[in-house]
C-alpha cells in the first residue's frame, strides 16, 4: 500500500489471513498493524521505533471491528516538525488532537507527520479513535520543542479536557500492544496512564512493561506530564553531545534530585571546570584546598576539577560523609583526607585544618572554599584561613525553582580583613 487511499472495508477484503494481510499492508505498515501471531506467521519483522528528535508514538484503536489478523490497538510512529503543517497522510482523527496539543502548549508552529519508517504510506483513509493520544503527542512535542530526544520505549495514553489527563478506553489492548513490542525487541517498556485507570491497570501490569500514572485533576499540561517528560527524554551524553546541549538539558531536567546531580557530575563538571579554570588562570596555583561538603557531591567535584590542587581535604558532617566516595570516584582521587566536623570540638577542627593547610607553605599556596556545608562549617574554614593566611574562595551559581542552573558558575576570591574598632 503506497500513497493510496483505502476504505476500511478493504481490510475485511484483503486481511483475512497473515499472508494476504502482509501483502496488502506492505512492508512498511504490516509490522505495526499485524498481531504478533500473524506477524510471525507471515515472516514480518517487529515494528521499529526510533530515538530521534521529534519522534513520538500514538496508541490507536479502530473505530470499527477489524479483522482478527490485525491488532485491536496498534502503535503508530509519528514525528513533529517545526514550521510545517500537519501531514495529509495522517489517519482521520489525529489532526484535531494535534490542534488541541498545540493550543494547550502554545506551540502553533509545529506540524505532525507519520515517521520516516512509514515514508510512502498514506493513512488518511483510516478512521481511528485518537482522543487518547493527547498525552503522548503533547509529551513528544514538548521534548521536540526543547531540542531533546525521546526514548522509544516510553509510551502513553490519556485524553485532555482542560481539567487534567482523563480516563481512556481499551486499556488492555493498548498495554498489550506495548507488551508485544517490548517482548519482540527484548527491551523493557513503560506506559503512562490516567490515574482514573489505575485500578484496571493494576490487573494488567507486569512482565516487561511498567505502568505509571498521571496525577489526577492537574489543569496545567506540563505539570500533568512532568514525570512522563522526566522518563521520556534521553539525557545527552558527554561523549556525543556539545556542552551547550547538555547544559540546556540539565537546566530543565525534571528527574529526581540525586539523578539530576549525578548527571552534573558525570556529564558537565569536567567541561564547566575548563571554563572556570581559564577565569582563574592568572592566580597562583593551589597546592592544598580545604572545602566543606554539604548534602550534595557536585560542588566539591567541580571545585576540585577546576583548581586541580595537589591535595584536597573534605570537611564533612555525619550526614554528608556519605558523599565522600562519590567525590573520590568523580575526581579520580582515592586518597582524599576527611575531617569530621563536630560543633562540640570546634577549636580542635580549626587546629586540624590549620595544620593541614600550613603544610603547603613550601610547595605553593593553600586555599579554603566556603561554598558548601553549613554556616558553622564555613566559620571553621574561615578561622583556619585567617590563621594561615590562606586564600578564600566561593563558587557562585544561579538558583531557579530550587535547583542550580548550570553554565552560570563563577569562582570568586574573597578577602579577609581585620578592622579596628
Amino acid at each position: 500500500m503506497s500513497n493510496t487511499h483505502f476504505d476500511p472495508a478493504d481490510l475485511d477484503l484483503y486481511c483475512q489471513d497473515p499472508g494476504s494481510a502482509s501483502a496488502f499492508l506492505g512492508t512498511a505498515l504490516a509490522p505495526y498493524l499485524l498481531t504478533e501471531a500473524a506477524r510471525r506467521e507471515a515472516g514480518v519483522a517487529p515494528p521499529l521505533l526510533s530515538d530521534r528528535s521529534g519522534s513520538c508514538t500514538a496508541l490507536l484503536v479502530w473505530r470499527t471491528a477489524s479483522p482478527k489478523v490485525l491488532r485491536p490497538s496498534f502503535i503508530l510512529p509519528l514525528t513533529w516538525h517545526r514550521d510545517r503543517k500537519d501531514s495529509a497522510r495522517l489517519p482521520r482523527g489525529l489532526g484535531p488532537v494535534a490542534d488541541g496539543v498545540r493550543r494547550a502548549l502554545d506551540l502553533p508552529d509545529w506540524g505532525l507527520d507519520l515517521a520516516p519508517e512509514l515514508d510512502g504510506v498514506d493513512l488518511s483513509g483510516l478512521a481511528v479513535d485518537a482522543d487518547s493520544t493527547w498525552a503522548s503527542l503533547a509529551a513528544g512535542l514538548i521534548v521536540a520543542s526543547e531540542g531533546g530526544v525521546p526514548r522509544s520505549n516510553v509510551f502513553a495514553t490519556g485524553s485532555w479536557t482542560g481539567r487534567g489527563i482523563e480516563a481512556i478506553d481499551q486499556l488492555e489492548a493498548k498495554i498489550g500492544a506495548v507488551r508485544d513490542w517490548s517482548e519482540a525487541h527484548e527491551r523493557e517498556a513503560k506506559i503512562f496512564v490516567p490515574a482514573a485507570n489505575a485500578i484496571a491497570a493494576l490487573e494488567l501490569k507486569g512482565g516487561s512493561v511498567e505502568v505509571a500514572y498521571y496525577p489526577p485533576a492537574d489543569s496545567e499540561p506540563k505539570s500533568s506530564l512532568k514525570q512522563h517528560l522526566a522518563d521520556l527524554e534521553v539525557p545527552p551524553s558527554r561523549e556525543t553531545e556539545h556542552l551547550d546541549r547538555r547544559i540546556a538539558f540539565f537546566n530543565r531536567d525534571r528527574r529526581p534530585w540525586k539523578v539530576h546531580l549525578d548527571y552534573y557530575i558525570d556529564h558537565l563538571a569536567k567541561d564547566i571546570a575548563v571554563g572556570l579554570r581559564e577565569d582563574v588562570s592568572a592566580d597562583p596555583p593551589v597546592a592544598r584546598l580545604a572545602l566543606a561538603v554539604g548534602l550534595r557531591a557536585d560542588l566539591a567535584t567541580l571545585l576540585i576539577e577546576t583548581l586541580r590542587p595537589r591535595e584536597a581535604l573534605l570537611l564533612v558532617t555525619k550526614d554528608s560523609h556519605k558523599y565522600v566516595e562519590r567525590i573520590k570516584e568523580a575526581t579520580g582521587r582515592a586518597d582524599l583526607p576527611v575531617v569530621l566536623f563536630d560543633m562540640q570540638h570546634y577549636d580542635a577542627v580549626v587546629c586540624e585544618l590549620r595544620d593541614w593547610l600550613s603544610a603547603a607553605r613550601s610547595s605553593g599556596t593553600d586555599a579554603v572554599d566556603i561554598t558548601g556545608g553549613t554556616g558553622a562549617m564555613t566559620a571553621c574554614l574561615l578561622a583556619a584561613a585567617w590563621q594561615t593566611g590562606s586564600r578564600v574562595l566561593y563558587l557562585t551559581h544561579n538558583w531557579e525553582q530550587g535547583r542550580n542552573q548550570a553554565g552560570e558558575e563563577m569562582l570568586v576570591p574573597l578577602r579577609l580583613e581585620a578592622r579596628s574598632r
